[in-house]
């Protein structure tokens, strides 16, 4: 069996073939091919299972199966030597020598015969059963696709403080601030963010702003009847009126 193996791994070799690329193509796992070129079948389980990884083996590096099995079960048998008698017997045993060495060589020759027929006519080792569970690599969970997904949890604007000048709300529920004002008319503006002006003048019809990144957000309009103000998606209610009002919107964390 070891010879065998010897066999398996310098084909293996000359075929630039890893050990993990037999693993690939055979399905064996890592350990039960270390434990094979290691000779340690015993740790590889029952003898089918060692025939089995040894017929796959074989196959991946080019060596007919078949073959192996001839060299491990051919039997030859050493012909048998007559010792020459010393003496002279006092008969003549001639005739009866040379028929008992006539027989015995039929016998011989009939010995070999009957090897390599059922060498030859031998079917091939079975097929190894499924590999136990407890030999196998745990196949990945996949996850249920009848399972509903988590339920997104929606802004929620917190008012602080709100007149007809003013209002201020603080926004749960999201990690970061994202702004989106919509002008229907002529509106003068002036945008805060964290305590910076970043933007001031004048902004008419069909246009848009877009702000994200801030924590504190504060807003001057001059006409706030022609801006639409949208927060993480949840509008912000602003008077309906064309004298000045400031809008101040906050993140909430955790802390707060």
């Amino acid at each position: 069996m070891d010879e065998i193996i010897r066999q398996l791994i310098e084909a293996r070799e000359k075929a630039n073939l890893s050990l993990q690329d037999i693993v690939q193509r055979t399905k064996i796992p890592l350990r039960q091919l270390e434990f094979l070129e290691s000779c340690q079948y015993d740790k590889i389980g029952p003898a089918v299972y060692v025939k089995g990884f040894i017929r796959r083996y074989a196959q991946e590096v080019g060596i007919d199966p078949d073959l192996l099995w001839e060299q491990e079960t051919q039997v030859s048998v050493p012909p048998r030597k007559t010792r020459r008698s010393r003496r002279r017997p006092r008969f003549n045993l001639a005739p009866a020598l040379r028929l008992g060495a006539i027989v015995t060589l039929l016998i011989i020759v009939g010995i070999l015969i009957r090897t390599g027929l059922l060498t030859y006519f031998q079917p091939s080792p079975p097929a190894p059963p499924d590999i136990p569970p407890d030999l196998e690599e745990p196949a990945p969970v996949e996850p249920d696709e009848d399972e509903d997904p988590p339920a997104e949890v929606e802004p929620v604007l917190e008012a602080i403080q709100v007149t007809d000048k003013e209002a201020v709300y603080a926004v749960n529920n999201v990690e970061a601030l994202e702004i989106v004002l919509e002008y229907s008319g002529k509106c003068w503006t002036r945008i805060t963010a964290d305590g910076e002006k970043i933007r001031e003048g004048n902004f008419t019809a069909e246009q848009r702003e877009e702000l994200s990144g801030a924590k504190v957000y504060r807003f001057r309009f001059g006409a706030p009847a022609y801006v639409s103000v949208t927060v993480n998606g949840v509008k912000v209610e602003v008077p309906n009126q064309k004298k000045a009002f400031s809008l101040e919107l906050r993140l909430k964390t955790d802390t707060e």
